[in-house]
């Protein structure tokens, strides 16, 4: 039987928070507490817990709930909520007419109930309070610190302002405590569902249930209805799920959940399914071919079922899960007729060319039947009909949904017709933007499959045919399809004619688009200057077309090139040209590309925990947009980040999650993930495994190098993973690779080095140790100089110069210590021990798990300026990270300090700051800074 507890997944540290304000009310001391989250997210749940626990301690429990036709009614909201004290205010003759007696007048009440009993007053959906309950709010519950009273407040986050709204939002800033309630983990989504199925649910069942986002009314109502049609059974304990579609299981239960609307709310919703991305009343209005006010009504109707959810312009599903099983509801034909109908009406609303786009392509069956295989067993293909976010071929994968539709773009990108006439609703107008081109572009080559990329259109002459730019803008789309299927040169031999039809026609969005797949393309293949310049063109382009935001992308593979030539500050100027609005309406990709190209800079810099940083807040990113294959590399890094700071078990997880996201014929990162798992298989002393994983990486040298662009020193790396396993020829292919490399691109300091190291590592050469030590040196990647250190320290033992060896070692520790990566300086200072050498590095922030010295350097920076008053903000601004960069700083701070506040940061770093053999403090300073951070925060 499901009950309140067994509703209250992962909510134990709001619990606790609340208890501890109860027991605080229950002492003498008032307060207010706010509960923030989305419908169903177990804010009522979380209320319940907490008038029982109040109830334990002896407190008397005022509870009600707002409506939404409070809104009308003086002081509905709070009637519901104080009972019979509200009907004694309201009662007295000096109160009527007068709200400001009014207040006072249910203030003494509330007092003086106190006085006799603490209390706590809670209120439900306090969004939906009306004028007159917000101003009671307002007054009287700044004033709680003088008696035992708690007010518990619950809020749904809204787009819309209000008086409420407005008033939750000044007590939160007067010092009210704020407990935000987050979907569900992994964890917690088996935890429920084994708490509501009385059984350990199997890997289908879990598949299903993380398709609710983590919501639990959502996932209970799932569950329930599962239960109550007999689609789960239970034996041995283990919970399977018996149906094998979405619509054997979910459906029904929206289907259930829908019974009660009128027929017009369920068009409206079908359409809405079919749009996809927010959308508009009129966008809806045109596709099911009704008025806007039967439209208006049917939305009221949807919202008000809390089916849809309205911001300022436009309209959303409230949960993704539903939208996604009310378009599979739909039969073929009636989806396939509705994208064409959406096609037009999008178009003529202004949608990007990419939206007109893929209802194009939805809008008609496959082209073909499925290809088969050798042994004529048909090939998987993605589902072109799936829509944004839509299952993978892989249980719970919303990544396989997002490369199935990338991969439906690529099969039919070159096939889309170019507009015979104006106003044709296909192809892509020359006028495009280039955010709006490249986002389809970068969605081709940045998601791979098993799609075979179409034959590209001709290249159009100077006086060709009308359609003439959108032709360019498909070649360069068309370029991006073939670098994500693997074929650089027909790529950049695309891409080429794409720029050569742009110039000709004028069309700076495509030239852009191409050059970006041509600088790609010169780093795959190890042409920098070539990146560089393609990079630079493509800039340049994007400017010329007249729209500034436009602009700004393309530097992001600028950035990368500049970093691949070891131009870290030029990189950084791009970055911070991108940063800022790198996500704005429409244009979704840029923001995990750009924490992408960030995370491996500060890798290569040797800044792990910053690059670690980069890393999670990228991944985040990416699932949030629902593009989480785009976050493959960002995996990759993070579990390579987790083993250098000996943190295996999370770089298991890391890759873990990376293998759940990669489905059938996905073809990207073909460098990321193996190269990632054979550092993991090294660091367990698996040198054979570990070059059997990265063997696909090796086979591809000399043509494909982008891994040795991107991290010089994995050449060198992987030498030795070679000379480990004893397999000498592939040290050789690594080498050559290496000598090309450094010969086509004389400028790049550490590609010199890498050659000169691997070449070393091969013949046994002091000399060139020595070189590659100064060279990487000049390109300042502490990391790689580090591993380039210890090779020359070995070479110099084997020498028999212990002293050589010794202050080799002791540097590569050194940089190790700062970098923060403590597996390598372990394994170097073992070295050193053995030598006799004595211990002179300091102990470095980062050593411990907890506590002060865990603190790594850039959470101490972050911490410091923090307990300045500054904002996460300020913070970025001053570090030249992003906000979500210093966020994930500081949630790690205060797992590792045992905290949960800044004020609390702010005390600890004044009590460290100020302690023992510290410069002491101007008078007053401590204190001073408390009050500020108490102030501001």
């Amino acid at each position: 039987m499901r009950t309140v507890k067994t509703l209250l997944v992962e909510r134990e540290p709001a619990l606790s928070e609340l208890r501890r304000s109860l027991r605080s009310t229950a002492a003498g001391s008032g307060c207010c507490s706010v509960v923030e989250g989305p419908a169903g997210i177990g804010k009522t749940s979380l209320l319940r817990a907490a008038a029982e626990e109040a109830a334990a301690l002896d407190l008397t429990v005022l509870e009600g709930r707002a409506t939404e036709l409070d809104s009308g009614v003086p002081l509905a909201s709070l009637r519901a909520a104080l009972g019979s004290l509200s009907h004694q205010a309201v009662s007295g003759p000096e109160s009527a007419g007068n709200p400001l007696r009014l207040v006072d007048r249910l203030g003494d009440l509330i007092d003086r109930s106190a006085a006799r009993r603490p209390l706590l007053i809670v209120l439900d959906d306090t969004h939906w309070a009306d004028e007159l309950s917000a101003l009671v709010m307002r007054v009287l519950i700044p004033a709680v610190d003088s008696s035992p009273v708690m007010w518990l407040l619950a809020r749904r986050p809204a787009f819309a302002r209000g008086h409420a709204q407005d008033t939750a939002d000044w007590l939160l800033r007067e010092g009210a405590l704020r407990l935000s309630l987050e979907p569900l983990s992994e964890q917690g989504v088996r935890t429920l569902c084994r708490r509501v199925l009385d059984a350990e649910p199997d890997a289908s069942l879990l598949a299903l249930a993380a398709r609710t986002g983590g919501n639990p009314f959502l996932l209970d109502e799932l569950l329930g209805t599962l239960l109550d049609t007999g689609q789960v059974t239970v034996e041995d304990g283990v919970a399977t799920l018996t149906g094998d579609r979405l619509g054997d299981t979910f459906l029904s239960a929206v289907h259930h959940r829908l019974r009660d609307l009128s027929d017009e709310a369920r068009q409206v919703l079908d359409a809405a399914a079919v749009l996809g991305k927010p959308f508009t009343v009129h966008e809806v209005s045109r596709l099911v071919g009704r008025s806007v006010p039967t439209v208006v009504r049917a939305v009221n109707e949807a919202i008000g079922a809390a089916i849809l959810v309205a911001g300022q312009d436009v309209l959303r599903f409230r949960h993704d899960l539903v939208r996604e099983a009310l378009y599979h509801r739909l039969p073929g034909p009636v989806r396939h007729a509705l994208h064409r109908e959406a096609a037009c009406v999008v178009r003529a609303e202004g949608a990007t060319p990419t939206e007109v786009l893929e209802h194009v392509i939805r809008s008609a069956p496959p082209a073909a039947p499925p290809p088969r295989s050798d042994r004529g067993v048909p090939v998987p293909r993605a589902d072109p009909d799936a829509p944004r976010h839509a299952p993978g071929p892989r249980a719970g994968g919303a990544a396989g949904g997002t490369a199935g539709r990338s991969t439906a773009l690529a099969e039919r990108a070159g096939a889309v017709p170019v507009p015979a006439r104006p106003g044709a609703p296909a192809g892509l107008d020359a006028d495009s933007g280039v955010d709006r081109l490249l986002g389809l572009a970068v969605a081709l080559s940045a998601v791979g499959g098993t799609a075979r990329p179409p034959a590209h259109p001709a290249c159009p002459s100077a006086a060709g045919p009308r359609g003439a730019p959108a032709n360019a803008g498909l070649l360069a789309t068309h370029a991006h399809a073939l670098l994500g299927s693997g074929d650089v040169v027909n790529a950049d031999a695309v891409a080429a004619s794409a720029v050569e039809a742009g110039v000709l026609t004028g069309d700076h969005a495509a030239v852009a688009v191409a050059a970006v797949a041509r600088s790609t393309a010169a780093r795959v293949t190890g042409n920098l200057t070539a990146a560089l310049d393609h990079a630079a063109s493509a800039v340049e382009a994007s400017e010329r077309t007249g729209e500034h935001p436009p602009a700004r992308l393309p530097r992001l593979w600028r950035a990368a090139a500049h970093a691949a030539v070891d131009d870290f500050a030029a990189a950084e100027r791009e970055l911070a040209r991108v940063t800022g609005d790198a996500d704005p309406e429409g244009t979704w990709w840029p923001q995990p590309l750009w924490h992408r190209e960030r995370a491996d800079l500060r890798y290569a810099q040797g800044r792990l925990d910053d690059a670690a940083a980069e890393a999670e807040t990228g991944f985040l990113a990416c699932e949030r947009l629902g593009v989480a294959p785009l976050g493959l590399p960002l995996l990759a890094l993070s579990a390579r980040i987790a083993v250098r700071r000996d943190d295996l078990a999370p770089a298991r997880g890391y890759l873990r999650r990376a293998d759940d996201l990669v489905g059938p014929g996905l073809t990207a990162h073909p460098e990321d993930l193996p190269f990632a798992k054979a550092v993991l298989r090294a660091s367990l002393g698996q040198p054979a495994a570990a070059l059997a994983a990265v063997a696909p990486v090796v086979e591809r040298l000399p043509a494909r190098v982008l891994l040795l662009t991107r991290e010089p020193a994995a050449g060198p790396w992987l030498i030795r993973l070679a000379l480990a396993a004893d397999v000498p020829h592939v040290a050789g292919a690594v080498a050559d690779a290496l000598r090309g490399l450094a010969e086509r691109n004389p400028d790049a300091a550490s590609l010199r080095a890498a050659a000169d190291q691997a070449r070393a590592l091969r013949v046994g050469d002091l000399k060139l140790f020595q070189q590659a030590v100064a060279g990487f040196r000049r390109a300042s990647r502490p990391l790689a100089l580090a591993a380039a250190l210890v090779d020359l320290g070995t070479a110099e033992l084997a020498s028999g110069r212990r002293g050589g060896a010794v202050a080799a070692l002791e540097e590569a520790a050194r940089h190790y210590a700062e970098c923060g990566a403590k597996r390598d300086l372990a394994a170097v200072q073992k070295v050193l021990r053995r030598l006799g050498a004595p211990r002179r590095c300091a102990a470095e922030p980062g050593g411990g798990d907890l506590g002060w010295s865990s603190l790594t350097q850039s959470e101490l920076r972050v911490a410091r300026l923090v307990a300045q008053g500054l904002t996460n903000r300020e913070v970025a601004a001053k570090l030249h990270l992003s906000p979500h960069t210093v966020d994930s700083h500081l949630r790690h701070s205060f797992v590792k300090l045992g905290i949960t506040s800044r004020v609390d940061l702010t005390r600890l770093v004044i009590a460290h700051d100020d302690g023992p053999g510290a410069a002491p403090s101007p008078p007053g300073a401590a204190d001073s800074l408390t009050r500020q951070a108490e102030q501001h925060f």
